[in-house]
């Protein structure tokens, strides 16, 4: 027993520290330039597109924000929030958020991220 509790410690230090170099060798907006740019691509197949997109400074960080527009979301208010280290889809019974710790590499959280608001907007069909 004490040899997989060893293992699974020494598993979880190198996961850490390969997370900690992965995302300290990229630069601080590069994961929302990449991960808005895979997800508009991603969303232009379904009709879907950001409308109103604003870069919001709240003191400490950007966020790029917008609401998605399509004719499958019909009157849905749907928003989509990508930050340095995170991306949440919030709207009409929908509450994703992804962050840092959840993937290895920023492009492993933006890849999960837009899978997941492809999959959940894809499912929408408007009210």
């Amino acid at each position: 027993m004490f040899r997989k509790i060893g293992t699974w410690i020494r598993s979880n230090r190198e996961w850490h520290r390969r997370h900690r170099e992965a995302w300290a060798a990229s630069p601080p907006d590069a994961f929302q330039r990449h991960c808005e740019h895979e997800l508009t691509a991603a969303l232009r197949p379904l009709g879907i597109s950001f409308a109103e997109r604003r870069e919001e400074h709240d003191g400490c960080e950007v966020a790029i924000t917008a609401r998605l527009h399509g004719a499958s979301l019909g009157s849905r208010q749907v928003f989509v929030q990508i930050y340095a280290g995170g991306a949440s889809l919030n709207g009409q019974d929908v509450d994703l958020r992804f962050e840092e710790l959840d993937a290895l590499t920023p492009d492993d959280l933006s890849t999960a991220f837009v899978a997941s608001v492809v999959a959940e907007v894809g499912s929408m069909s408007a009210p």
